[in-house]
């Protein structure tokens, strides 16, 4: 007989809330199957946190070992939710008393063109807003940069002559990005200007999104552009309730970036993702994660680099502010649909 488990176990720290009680994960390299263990039910259903226990498996496991967590073959191996034949009924089999259903319309914030068509929407909202608060009062300020967090995008194949127009107006020096809506990994992505080949973005049968590329974005004293890479847990919708991790990923690219119109193919100089890089040979694992070394760092050490080049801390307190602000706006906007 497994044994009976309850639903949630307490914090041995003051006012923080209970933990879910994990369950088992199959071992292969045991060669056998773990009985799954048996959960009571908690007394209201909607309160059962959705539980992705293979894949915190695999990820405590390239924690530990210090490795590059997104590696596909490794990802695929473990995670549940890869929509392929006879997985979730496998899953099932192993974790008795799991729920393995996501919160309704996920796509509306996985999907990049989805997740346009809701700032878009937000936005539109806002302005009728401004339009009736100027009616009934004077001197309102409703901060039109709210929703501003988003560069404008288009959509192809929808909007392929509008961008066409666009494209054929700028100059060389203008640079453009490409992003399939559905992909990840770096897969698809690429920088474009008016002399780059497009000739493929006419007739496509999924969607990509489009973006007018930064040309500026804020460098080290490396030279080496970055993005980062955070963790947000919503547990609840309604009334909604959100944690964001403190420390996170800072992803560096390969090479010294250069906006010149000769660099525009480059991927290693625009493109943050360790998959992209990792093709030309030059990405550096960092071995160590309380260090700044090699392309990929923990956040808490990327804040310790800033302090160190002479950013104020009262800046990165701002910045993290304003991060945590786009996170519930953006939630919020799926909402909205």
């Amino acid at each position: 007989m497994s044994p009976v488990l309850p639903p949630l176990r307490q914090s041995i720290f003051p006012n923080i809330p209970p933990f879910i009680n994990y369950l088992p994960i199959p071992d292969e390299k045991q060669g056998f199957r773990i009985p799954p263990a048996q959960v009571t039910p908690p007394v209201d259903l909607h309160d059962q946190l959705w539980r992705v226990c293979a894949a915190v498996k695999q990820l405590g496991d390239d924690l530990y070992k210090f490795e590059n967590i997104g590696q596909k073959f490794r990802f695929d191996k473990t995670y549940p939710f890869r929509k392929k034949p006879g997985q979730e009924e496998l899953f099932k089999g192993s974790h008795g008393g799991v729920s393995l259903t996501p919160f309704p319309s996920l796509h509306l914030l996985s999907k990049k063109d989805e997740l346009w068509r809701n700032i878009q929407n937000m936005r539109d909202k806002e302005n009728k807003v401004d339009m009736w608060l100027s009616k009934v009062e004077e001197m309102v300020d409703t901060g039109d940069d709210f929703w501003d967090f988003l560069p404008d995008t288009l959509i192809l194949p929808d909007e392929w002559e509008r961008f066409l127009s666009l494209l054929s107006c700028s100059s060389a020096k203008v640079f453009w990005i490409i992003k399939p809506s559905c992909l990840n990994r770096g897969m698809g992505i690429r920088v474009i200007n008016k002399e780059s080949d497009i000739a493929d973005l006419r007739d496509l049968q999924t969607s990509v999104c489009v973006q007018k590329y930064l040309l500026s974005p804020y460098l080290l004293a490396s030279q080496l552009k970055f993005d980062l890479r955070l963790y947000v847990l919503v547990t609840s919708w309604d009334p909604i309730c959100i944690f964001i991790y403190k420390d996170g990923l800072v992803r560096f690219c390969s090479e010294k970036y250069n906006s010149s119109p000769d660099n525009v193919d480059e991927m290693c100089c625009h493109i943050t993702n360790p998959e992209v890089n990792k093709t030309r040979g030059r990405y550096i694992n960092n071995r160590d994660p309380n260090s700044c070394k090699g392309h990929k760092w923990r956040l808490r050490c990327f804040w310790d680099a800033l302090k160190k080049e002479g950013v104020h801390e009262k800046t990165i307190k701002k910045t993290w502010e304003k991060i945590e602000d786009i996170v519930i706006k953006t939630l919020l906007s799926a909402d909205s649909n």
